[in-house]
């Protein structure tokens, strides 16, 4: 026992010394970098650009990068109250995962969230006796990551379709590979001297601004078909609930991460800082709870609605005209995020 106890002190002894702490002189402090694992910013209501009156904000972030995968049945935020029946934010069978599979199931895939951090905005920051909380948030410098909201049972019905309820928030939205299978040019009003076929909508860009919405429009988009352009498509009255998948990055092909993320609930409009620049956004977040989602992807929607132009029309192959189409189900699903036989997790 005691040649144990001496062993044990020695082994000690070493260790001790091994790891000492070393005095550093003013000097060889100054040389030193080092990086924590929390930081505080902190804004003031001076500061250059600053669009709220009187208001500052304190921002107590985490260096660090988080892995995660999770299901939720069901996110109600902000429902009733001043702005009477409905929620800021209504969801159902919400599920987020990394972008891909790993092994085959989006189970095992995580997204990817760098540098979260919580955030209040603050009324009267240098008035002990008047200051107030009016405004926090939470959010992160980026996230790489699938998002998929609710349930499509049959592709070819549109009112069988859960997932988003009622959103209030500002998305700037990039659709991706959508088509519209079903376009058609008529001559003398007989189908069809060219089709039906299918047409591929270019890479569409729009910015969203809704305030307990429930559905969206895009318009303007340019599909090509068979040497036909149409310059002017519009998806008229999209149900929210109809879109599924939202892909949270920064491209379409989900190899880079999106920026300035963040949810968040106000007594009034805050227009708050952007994380990746350093300045402000140009959209108030509105009273209430509210998202912030710079950077979405919503990739491979279809429209299999008939879509019939007269010959005369298509000459030189160019179709200036709008094309309307009203809301059909977009043929998304919602990723699988179960282990086993699970419905949903």
């Amino acid at each position: 026992m005691t040649w144990i106890k001496y062993c044990a002190c020695l082994a000690y002894c070493c260790m001790s010394s091994a790891h000492a702490l070393t005095a550093l002189s003013d000097d060889e402090l100054r040389q030193t970098a080092g990086q924590a694992l929390l930081n505080i910013t902190t804004i003031g209501t001076n500061q250059a650009g600053n669009p709220n009156t009187n208001m500052g904000f304190y921002r107590l972030g985490l260096e660090a990068q988080l892995s995660l995968n999770l299901n939720a049945k069901s996110i109600q935020l902000g429902c009733g109250g001043s702005k009477g029946t409905g929620c800021d934010i209504d969801l159902s069978n919400v599920s987020l995962t990394g972008v891909n599979p790993v092994n085959g199931e989006y189970a095992n895939s995580d997204a990817v969230i760098n540098n979260p951090f919580i955030e209040f905005a603050i009324r009267n920051p240098n008035s002990a006796s008047t200051r107030e909380i009016v405004g926090l948030r939470l959010g992160a410098s980026s996230i790489l990551g699938l998002l998929s909201i609710g349930t499509n049972p049959d592709d070819t019905t549109l009112a069988d379709d859960t997932g988003i309820n009622s959103l209030s928030g500002d998305l700037n939205v990039t659709v991706t590979n959508a088509q519209l299978t079903n376009v058609g040019v008529t001559f003398l009003g007989a189908c069809c001297i060219i089709g039906p076929t299918t047409a591929t909508v270019d890479t569409h860009n729009q910015r969203f601004v809704l305030n307990r919405g429930s559905s969206i429009s895009l318009t303007g988009m340019v599909a090509e078909a068979a040497g036909l352009t149409l310059s002017n498509v519009n998806m008229n009255n999209i149900p929210l609930d109809n879109i599924h998948q939202i892909l949270l990055a920064g491209d379409a092909a989900g190899t880079t991460a999106g920026q300035d993320a963040y949810l968040s609930l106000q007594k009034e409009n805050v227009t708050w800082p952007t994380i990746s620049t350093g300045t402000f956004g140009t959209t108030a977040a509105q009273t209430g709870w509210w998202i912030s989602l710079p950077n979405v992807q919503i990739p491979d929607i279809v429209s299999d609605q008939s879509i019939r132009i007269s010959s005369t029309s298509a000459i030189g192959g160019l179709f200036g005209g709008a094309v309307n189409i009203n809301a059909v189900d977009l043929q998304q699903q919602p990723v699988d995020n179960c282990f086993g036989g699970l419905s949903f997790c």
